[in-house]
């Protein structure tokens, strides 16, 4: 079993990343992977701030995350997270992940709750860094539809893209009300998370799921990771 720095933070801050070595792969645990899913599901894939660290030698982590998508400055979560963990276990850790961008080389040994022996390179929900999509331009004018109109209506929006890039789909949850349920829908329910978030949440499942898709825009800014490419 893991040592209790494995559970999860709530605290306040802005995101940087410290440095970390572009060439060294790090052999990280099963169950850090399964620890590092739970963590995606608390900043609900990317849409809240976070950040993950993780032991050199892979068999500890920790994190800290925000429950609203702006928190009070502070002390960075990336400092945050990497402190606590060497803190906790004692030995040097390292940044592994800002939000759902993971920073460093990696493969996973298969351990409790982890049945592949495959070497994982990025997050189930997302592509590595820069990642590129190509797209037709059937797709591309679609893109193009849901920007014209991320900025308007009083709406939160979202858009997911297939990993393959062969399809994308868009939400929209109003951004003021009285809270409860919202057009388009109860996956509108206020009670359940911020607007921007439902949003996103309800666009990936429109995609396909986020074994297939991966978020492309929230609102009209658009994912840093990936590269959407058009005939």
């Amino acid at each position: 079993m893991l040592a209790a720095a494995l559970g999860a933070a709530a605290l306040g801050g802005v995101l940087a990343a410290p440095a970390a070595r572009a060439d060294e792969v790090y052999q990280i645990d099963g169950e850090v992977w399964d620890h590092y899913q739970k963590y995606l599901d608390d900043i609900r894939h990317g849409l809240r701030p976070g950040a993950y660290a993780i032991t050199k030698d892979g068999t500890g982590a920790f994190y800290f995350w925000c429950e609203e998508q702006r928190c009070m400055a502070g002390k960075s979560y990336s400092a945050e997270a990497v402190d606590r963990c060497e803190a906790d276990y004692g030995t040097d850790c390292v940044l592994f992940a800002i939000r759902d961008e993971i920073k460093v080389q990696y493969e996973v040994r298969p351990g409790a709750g982890h049945k592949s022996s495959n070497t994982v390179n990025a997050p189930d929900l997302a592509p590595a860094p820069t990642s590129t999509i190509r797209v037709s331009a059937e797709v591309k004018a679609e893109i193009d539809r849901y920007l014209r109109n991320a900025g308007s209506g009083g709406k939160a929006w979202a858009l997911a893209i297939a990993k393959d890039g062969s399809e994308v789909a868009s939400a929209g949850c109003p951004t003021a009300g009285g809270g409860g349920y919202f057009g388009g829908g109860g996956y509108c329910d206020l009670n359940k998370g911020t607007a921007q978030e439902l949003a996103g949440i309800e666009a990936l499942k429109r995609c396909g799921g986020r074994d297939d898709c991966v978020l492309l825009y929230t609102g009209a800014q658009k994912s840093p990771s990936i590269e959407v490419v058009a005939p």
